[in-house]
């Protein structure tokens, strides 16, 4: 058991990526059985697309999963008020600050994890109340910033005066670069990794 299985109540510290059009009730609800957190990425996807999803993950499992919203889709804010309609008790966030919803969704009692890709945006998500942070490098791809996740976490980690907790999430992960985030945990006492997309470079 880890501080994240714990705050999440799954088995192992495992975080399913919210992989846009892939990351949907099928592929989430195998990861939360498997005993991860899995996540149903909402993309630039529809609310009452992500509203159906939900409803159909809770079918095939009664263990914890949570929804990926990517901040720039237009329908955003739907989507978030979708989070606390149909009572999604973890959400991840990326594209963007997510600080608007944030009352809403703490006093719902949603396990808030945003995305950041700067110190800047982690010590923000840290004063809003989020209860984790997955600090996103560069070769992550997609709507993230310029920084390297092997220099982006250590910066996080010593700007995290309260020592909340930091993930990492890769998208192209080679195994040699998984080991040598694996002994950077270990010099932070960083005890749960979030890998996201997990495979060899192609």
């Amino acid at each position: 058991k880890t501080e994240i299985t714990e705050l999440l109540g799954i088995e192992y510290p495992v975080i399913q990526g919210g992989m846009a059009w892939v990351a949907e009730c099928h592929l989430a609800a195998a990861v939360s059985n498997a005993g991860g957190l899995g996540l149903i990425a909402a993309g630039g996807a529809p609310a009452e697309w992500v509203r159906e999803q939900i409803r159909e993950t809770k079918k095939l499992t009664d263990k914890p999963f949570g929804v990926n919203i990517m901040l720039m889709n237009p329908e955003s804010e739907k989507v978030a008020k979708v989070i606390v309609e149909e009572g999604v008790k973890v959400v991840t966030t990326g594209a963007g600050s997510p600080e608007k919803y944030m009352a809403d969704w703490k006093a719902a009692g949603v396990k808030v994890i945003p995305v950041v890709a700067s110190v800047a945006l982690a010590k923000r998500m840290e004063r809003c109340g989020a209860d984790a942070v997955v600090a996103e490098g560069t070769e992550a791809g997609g709507h993230i910033g310029e920084l390297t996740t092997m220099v982006l976490v250590p910066q996080v980690f010593d700007a995290e005066h309260s020592k909340q907790l930091i993930y990492r999430h890769s998208y192209r992960t080679q195994y040699r670069k998984f080991t040598l985030t694996h002994i950077e945990a270990r010099s932070y006492d960083i005890e749960n990794i979030c890998t996201g997309y997990y495979g060899q470079e192609n």
